[in-house]
């Protein structure tokens, strides 16, 4: 599941392996916010393996752990 997360707060030592991060749609002017608690900063999407392989492909909607909402990055 894609996360949030500001370049300062690199997903580290989670149960997921992000390993890349994409752009969402109109960064650093997104409603996609750090998920760390007390970072306002614009997140960027930090994708696992499996993940990046599907926006490689042209994906562009990505979901968050929680299922409350969703996300369309730039697929460049």
């Amino acid at each position: 599941m894609a996360l949030s997360r500001c370049k300062e707060h690199r997903p580290e030592g989670r149960v997921n392996n992000y390993i890349n991060y994409v752009y969402p749609i109109g960064y650093p002017y997104t409603s996609s916010i750090c998920g760390i608690n007390q970072c306002n900063i614009s997140g960027l999407i930090w994708l696992t393996e499996d993940e990046y392989r599907l926006y490689l492909n042209g994906q562009e909607i990505f979901e968050f752990a929680n299922n409350t909402t969703k996300v369309k990055v730039i697929n460049v």
